[in-house]
């Protein structure tokens, strides 16, 4: 059930969940690969712990003899198996175990797999890739029967991360679509304030910079006066600021920026740069050139300790 190439920990553990282990593992490897059925894999040297099938139609032959029951379940083992062995590093297995809680029908693992996938995808810019896991885990939930609001934030989260990565390809159009689907389902306020901030992303690209700004509006008063959502608004709030900024009116910029600085707190963190960078941007615009070049200098600094390099060539442009 692992593919033509296998890891003979996973197999050790899944068979064991499967309670058949009535010959030694070794054993039963040394007899196939004297057969010449599996041999071990000389990509990972001396280690030997991956095998490979030599014959990988044999494999399947295998693999289709087994009763569709047998197949979910060892499906569902190798999958816990992979995550008892990876642990942190699940994250390098991520489309392997998206597979095994597929076969194994186990749909919403299968979703938050998918968005493993997706979200490793997207961390090294292989956007296409990413899209598809995200809207391969929005199918998987769209499977269950009765789908609870577990599963259903699943959705929301897959929705949501496929949009983020087609606006950075610049299609606006799909993220729209998206948009719409993520409105329909998602149930928590502080996911309908992210579709709010979408759409206005889109109808600020779109040139509906009216719209924009309505939904920016909309976003933040939905949010209400709750200290559980200043991370969400402080975000809502660095939006509307570089609206103010790209707009020209400056000191609405300047305003709405301390307002998320109330609700975000100081920090030297990247979370912060942005809003430093765009701060910087104002005092240059106002002719406050000594602050923007101090600000700029921090972001640099900041830049630097935490290794960022796009946030670094920026401090550095700006300066």
């Amino acid at each position: 059930v692992q593919g033509d190439v296998f890891d003979a920990k996973i197999t050790e553990m899944a068979r064991r969940k499967f309670k058949r282990t009535n010959y030694p593992l070794d054993a039963l490897f040394v007899n196939l690969e004297s057969r010449g059925f599996i041999k071990r894999n000389q990509v990972y040297g001396k280690a030997m712990i991956h095998w490979v099938f030599c014959q990988p139609l044999m494999r399947e032959a295998c693999y289709q003899n087994l009763s569709l029951r047998d197949r979910r379940e060892l499906h569902a083992h190798s999958a816990d198996a992979m995550e008892e062995v990876y642990g942190s590093s699940i994250e390098n297995y991520s489309a392997q175990l998206a597979m095994h809680r597929e076969c194994a029908e186990q749909w919403r693992l299968a979703g938050e797999a998918h968005l493993l996938s997706a979200g490793h995808a997207s961390n090294v810019f292989i956007n296409d890739q990413a899209v598809l896991r995200y809207r391969q885990a929005v199918e998987a939930i769209d499977k269950i029967d009765s789908p609870d609001n577990m599963d259903m934030q699943v959705k929301v989260n897959a929705l949501a991360g496929a949009i983020r990565v087609l606006l950075r390809m610049g299609n606006y159009d799909e993220s729209e679509k998206l948009v719409r689907e993520m409105q329909s389902v998602a149930f928590r306020v502080i996911d309908l304030a992210d579709a709010d901030r979408f759409y206005a992303t889109i109808c600020a690209k779109k040139g509906a910079t009216k719209q924009s700004e309505q939904y920016l509006w909309h976003a933040l008063n939905n949010l209400g006066d709750s200290a559980e959502f200043d991370s969400a608004k402080a975000w809502i709030l660095f939006d509307l600021a570089g609206f103010y900024f790209r707009a020209g009116d400056l000191e609405k910029a300047r305003h709405n920026l301390r307002l998320r600085s109330i609700c975000q707190g100081s920090s030297d963190s990247l979370e912060s740069v942005h809003a430093d960078i765009l701060e910087g941007k104002i005092a240059h615009a106002q002719g406050r050139f000594a602050e923007a070049s101090e600000i700029f200098l921090k972001v640099h600094q900041i830049a630097e300790k935490n290794k960022c390099a796009s946030a670094l060539s920026n401090a550095c442009i700006n300066l």
